[in-house]
């Protein structure tokens, strides 16, 4: 005798689906209380569970709630932008808040951190139970050096530090240890933060710039090598490419350096400070004429404006 299949299993192997999403719906008084649950098909796995309350009477008021929420559960899962790190969504957000959360990510790895303070407010006034939005303000607001907006927001955060998931609760204790000055906290909660997101560019750059902070440059070379530079949250972060050539200089490899500095270049033409990776390279390695080439060719863009 055969065994009954899953009910979602079987549906999913005949629709061909990778995510599912069941529900079901309630009456509760004179209100709609609606469930709904985001499946991965593939591995049975929960990707998110939501729920939306409406009246009776007008029952599609709560149902676009619960379609904005499950918009918003589904996305992470499916945005190549940010698969890996989906477990960012402690509470699967409103798809609004998600498109405004990613828009300020966006906004930050492009060093525009006006930008990124807006879409992030933003999409924690869409939707409060994104804590991680706030977090990525204060980030800003530090990266500006206001650091007044920076210590409020912080505290705002680690007040609410229980809605944070895993990664991001390391790093808020990275950015915690770092105005403390505790530099030992900063390097063991961005390794925390990147063994929680394997991949996550950002939280790799973090752990490689933690551990050469404290002289581990062979750990950074290790973390940045085995990261893919042009991912996002790294393709417009060129300070990948500083901390890579920085530690190759620390531990005497200047062949490694140079050749650092000319993939760097070659990601960012024309970027005067790629070229410094080189001449500094150059220099070390005693090649003095080329030196003077790369130099000239600096001063020439400087000029140029």
């Amino acid at each position: 005798m055969g065994t009954e299949s899953d009910p979602l299993t079987s549906l999913a192997e005949g629709t061909g689906a990778g995510i599912l999403v069941s529900g079901e719906v309630f009456l509760i008084g004179d209100s709609l209380q609606f469930h709904a649950e985001v499946t991965d098909a593939a591995g049975r796995r929960m990707l998110g569970s939501v729920q939306a309350r409406g009246p009776r009477a007008i029952p599609m008021d709560g149902v676009e709630v619960l379609r904005q929420r499950v918009m918003g559960a589904v996305a992470p899962h499916v945005d190549p932008r940010i698969i890996g790190y989906a477990e960012v969504f402690h509470t699967p957000p409103t798809f609004e808040a998600y498109q405004e959360f990613i828009d300020g990510l966006a906004a930050f790895f492009r060093a525009d951190y006006q930008a990124s303070i807006e879409h992030s407010r933003r999409a924690y006034q869409l939707d409060t139970t994104q804590v991680s939005a706030l977090l990525h303000v204060s980030q800003a607001h530090r990266n500006l050096g206001q650091r007044a907006q920076w210590d409020s927001i912080l505290d705002l955060v680690n007040d609410r530090k229980d809605r944070l998931p895993p990664p991001d609760r390391h790093l808020l204790n990275y950015n915690l240890a770092q105005r403390e000055g505790d530099l030992e906290g900063v390097y063991r909660h961005c390794r925390a933060w990147a063994e929680s997101a394997p991949g996550y560019g950002q939280a790799l750059y973090a752990h490689a710039w933690a551990a050469l902070r404290i002289n581990r440059p062979r750990e950074a070379i290790e973390v940045l090598e085995g990261a893919d530079p042009r991912s996002w949250g790294l393709q417009d972060w060129q300070s990948y490419w500083s901390i890579l050539t920085a530690a190759y200089h620390s531990v005497g490899d200047h062949e490694g350096e140079l050749r650092a500095a000319r993939e760097g270049q070659r990601q960012y033409p024309g970027s005067v400070s790629r070229l410094g990776d080189e001449l500094n390279a150059l220099a070390a390695l005693g090649r003095t004429n080329e030196a003077r080439e790369v130099l000239s060719e600096i001063e020439a863009i400087s000029r140029n404006g």
